[in-house]
């Protein structure tokens, strides 16, 4: 397992599964395994949506899933990869992901495609959303050191450093 996620007003967890290309779905409540489904792909990240009714996973092979809660429906975004950094905004509506190339993604949740893709430097790694969903975090992998990258999303004006350059335009 690489990854968890809680799926809001449910008490299921959903893991990421690399070693068996699969999602599985865990009451946590009683503590046991509802099912498993089948992704196809070495699954890296899982990250449900505000409202609980899909669960985002991404893949080594480049592709974000979306498991649909109710009934395991499995829809599937091509991107480039690995997917290895997922998170939500909320207040945007939006899935952001990032890959170990330098891409960042922006994919919309309402319809589930690509709204925009930017190339940083460095290997992204994780990424994460302020609560207010006005700033975004992307952790880059350089030569020898870790950095911490912050764009302001509402005045989409960079905040931190100059590898985020290019988020201005968000």
């Amino acid at each position: 397992t690489t990854d968890v996620a809680f799926v809001p007003g449910q008490q299921l967890a959903y893991t990421a599964n690399i070693d068996i290309l699969a999602v599985s779905i865990i009451n946590t409540s009683t503590h046991t395994l509802l099912r498993t489904v089948s992704a196809g792909e070495e699954l890296l990240r899982v990250k449900a949506s505000p409202a609980g009714d899909y669960v985002y996973a991404s893949s080594t092979a480049g592709s974000i899933k979306r498991y649909n809660t109710t009934n395991d429906a499995i829809t599937s975004l091509q991107l480039a990869g690995p997917i290895n950094g997922l998170a939500i905004n909320p207040v945007r509506g939006v899935l952001y992901a990032t890959n170990y190339s330098g891409t960042f993604y922006e994919v919309s949740l309402a319809t589930f495609s690509l709204l925009r893709s930017v190339t940083l430097t460095g290997t992204l790694q994780g990424i994460a959303v302020s609560p207010d969903g006005t700033r975004i975090f992307v952790a880059s992998e350089g030569v020898g050191t870790r950095e911490l990258d912050a764009a302001n999303l509402t005045s989409r004006s960079e905040e931190h450093t100059s590898e985020l350059q290019s988020l201005s335009s968000i």
